[in-house]
């Protein structure tokens, strides 16, 4: 996630048993909120997504949190895509790349939650097979 996501919207609590890893160009060790201590998590601090990457090469999923910049770099690398879309007109200054042409050709629809208000969607991406029959 970016510094910002840590900042302020998640208000320095990481995301509950998850490997956090906070993406900032003077990655500093920060104190996690003190109400947040008491749930697992992992956290690391790092300067570039990737070295995030580095971080995440034993694990099997390793989530990317937030920050346009961080998304517009990794958008590529990504071989799901786990989205909240919000229903409405929001004012912001922050947004999710444009993904929708990638629908299709680079993701398939593999799960949708509808909610009130807003809706889980997942994506995979699709992996071509070369072999021909």
């Amino acid at each position: 996630m970016g510094r910002k996501t840590w900042e302020y919207d998640i208000e320095k609590c990481p995301l509950v048993k998850r490997f956090n890893i906070v993406i900032s160009s003077c990655p500093e060790q920060e104190s996690v909120s003190e109400h947040c201590r008491s749930h697992p998590f992992e956290l690391a601090f790092v300067n570039s997504v990737q070295e995030a990457l580095r971080n995440t090469e034993d694990r099997e999923k390793a989530f990317i949190v937030g920050g346009a910049s961080i998304y517009s770099q990794s958008l590529n690398l990504a071989d799901t895509l786990e989205l909240t879309l919000v229903e409405g007109d929001f004012e912001g200054d922050t947004f999710f790349p444009n993904y929708e042409h990638l629908i299709g050709s680079q993701f398939k629809l593999v799960n949708r939650e509808t909610h009130r208000g807003f809706r889980y969607e997942t994506y995979r991406r699709i992996c071509y097979s070369h072999t021909h029959t």
